[in-house]
């Protein structure tokens, strides 16, 4: 609205207070200061009347490590229209104000904002009647730059032991303490504890859900263009990315110190950056013109459309620019990876070619442009050395890894070859038979049917990390939907292991990931080409849920001959 009429309750308050989230006094800045009065807090912005004063340390569990607790004779309250002065009764001028659940309860919110806005806080409080906590304000606390006279970096990486340095790529400024969470799996996203550092394999736009209370975020894989990053940055969260090993050289639960504005990870606590970081931060935000680019970035930067597998991905849900961009990029990747599905058109208007391999795998090849080796334009038929399209020669590579297809015929039982006769498939190619290799020198979508299933990839795998995605999709089988469901769960672990986005509706998989380097996109799309191999006709010795266990262990630990009990009916 143009104009508008602010009302404020007045609350009724049981204690007030003043918390500094850094305790000025503190020259190692490890302990927060709490003030407080009974009644509401002019007694406390006045500075006239005795106070109840709590040291507490920053560090969780937020020990209160001393109290002085003074002699308090009067407090104010609200009359009507009115504040008056009361003295207070005999029984409690000499008692605390604050219970030690309560002083720990303000730490973690002090220490939260703080989080959340990058710098100390002096922040304004109130309990009222019923014990509930209303913060009132929150603002930047100015530390007298007295503890910190310079930030002497070799002196400091002489003295501390320095985890590693000038790895990766800085996404997001910063300094930051926390102890380390190794994130082995996207559920463990829910147990994240506040002011940790979210250490992970790769990047993940998921991550947004722990940002406001991750100390920083720093991973093996990633780009400082990724999503996550744009997330961060956001967030204003300390993140270094694509540091290949970080995973590695810590352990869950150590207390790091991250220096995202030097790239450099120290073991421990490093004293002087966290000085600097208390007392050097310039506070922009108070700035004119740092709020209104905030405003105007509010509707360009953010992105809500995080996630192209949700119900909500839609254009009624787009809020921002980024929304928009986000929708029409991932729409016409879709169109792309169902180009597949149109084969019969596309072999109508393009030269296929026929591709021979070791597996009687079926694909016809159409090159967009850069394909296919020069020498091979005139032929009719096709071999792995004629493929140029770097996508596609690593998953033919990982289809033609030894052990991984079967050949030899599958015997089901008699319910198993009854569904199969009765199977319609949800979805199938117009060219009926055929599997199709749409190709260029980085692109490849391929649409392959196996009987009564199908796999669906579309990626682009190029030296453009940023541009760079695997999308697989998996759906059907021969067999009763128990089964199908057991290898569709199968398939699903084993993606997840290697950090894919995934999801499953009965037999039907979709799954993806961005943002990689293309020596680890080609490594991974080498396994999906030995996973299609291996789940080919997998289905039907799926038999209980012990079978998708050992199977799983089977694929990563390269055993892909299992010794699987078979049933008596042929196929």
């Amino acid at each position: 609205m143009p104009m508008a009429v602010g009302f404020l309750e007045l609350l009724e308050a049981r204690t007030s207070g003043v918390m500094f989230t850094v305790n000025p006094q503190d020259i190692k800045l490890e302990t927060l200061l709490i003030t407080a009065n009974w009644g509401l807090g002019i007694s406390i912005v006045e500075g006239t009347f005795p106070l109840d004063h709590f040291i507490v340390s920053r560090n969780n569990p937020n020990r209160i490590l001393h109290k002085k607790i003074s002699e308090k004779n009067y407090y104010f309250i609200t009359n009507k229209d009115e504040i008056i002065k009361n003295s207070l009764p005999e029984d409690i001028k000499k008692e605390p104000c604050l219970l030690d659940d309560e002083i720990k309860a303000l730490a973690k919110a002090g220490l939260l904002l703080e989080r959340y806005f990058k710098r100390p806080q002096d922040i304004e409080w109130v309990i009222d009647t019923k014990g509930s906590l209303y913060i009132l304000q929150s603002r930047p606390l100015v530390i007298s730059n007295k503890v910190l006279e310079e930030r002497p970096l070799p002196e400091i990486k002489q003295k501390y032991e320095v985890i590693t340095e000038d790895k990766g790529f800085v996404a997001h400024g910063g300094i930051a303490l926390g102890p380390v969470f190794l994130l082995q799996s996207l559920k463990d996203l829910d147990e994240f504890p506040e002011g940790a550092v979210l250490v992970a394999r790769r990047d993940s736009s998921h991550f947004v859900k722990v940002m406001p209370k991750a100390a920083a975020i720093l991973t093996d894989i990633g780009s400082p263009t990724s999503h996550m990053a744009t997330l961060c940055r956001e967030f204003r969260v300390p993140t270094i990315v694509g540091m290949k090993n970080i995973t590695k050289l810590v352990k869950p639960g150590e207390v790091i110190t991250v220096d995202a504005d030097d790239n450099c990870i120290y073991r421990g606590r490093v004293e002087e950056l966290l000085k600097f970081q208390a007392v050097s931060q310039l506070n922009l935000a108070d700035t004119k013109e740092f709020r209104l680019l905030r405003k105007i970035l509010h509707l360009v930067s953010p992105l809500n459309l995080v996630d192209p597998l949700i119900k909500d991905f839609r254009p009624e849900a787009c809020k921002t620019f980024h929304d928009i961009l986000r929708f029409c990029h991932e729409k016409a990747v879709q169109e792309l990876v169902n180009v597949g599905k149109d084969a019969k058109n596309l072999l109508d208007r393009h030269v296929t070619k026929k591709l021979k391999l070791a597996i009687p795998a079926g694909i016809l090849v159409i090159d967009l442009d850069g394909g296919l080796t020069s020498e091979s334009q005139s032929k009719d038929e096709i071999t792995l050395e004629n493929i140029e399209c770097l996508p596609f020669k690593a998953v033919l590579r990982g289809m033609l890894t030894p052990g991984v297809w079967q050949t030899e015929a599958v015997k089901m039982d008699f319910k198993d070859f009854i569904s199969s006769m009765i199977k319609t498939p949800a979805i199938s190619p117009h060219y009926i038979g055929e599997n199709i290799a749409v190709i260029s020198t980085y692109y490849l979508n391929l649409s392959l049917r196996f009987g009564y299933h199908f796999n669906i990839l579309d990626t682009y795998s190029s030296p453009n990390t940023r541009e760079n995605h695997i999308y697989f999709r998996f759906l059907g089988g021969a067999t009763d939907m128990a089964k199908r469901s057991r290898r569709i769960q199968l398939i699903k672990k084993i993606l997840s292991y290697y950090d894919f986005n995934v999801t499953t509706k009965g037999d039907l998989l979709i799954s993806r990931i961005t943002n990689l380097p293309l020596k680890e996109i080609e490594t991974l799309l080498e396994m999906i080409g030995r996973l299609i191999g291996f789940t080919r006709q997998l289905d039907v010795f799926m038999e209980n849920d012990l079978s998708i266990e050992r199977a799983f262990e089977g694929f990563i630990s390269g055993n892909y001959r299992l010794n699987i009990r078979r049933k008596n009916v042929s196929q």
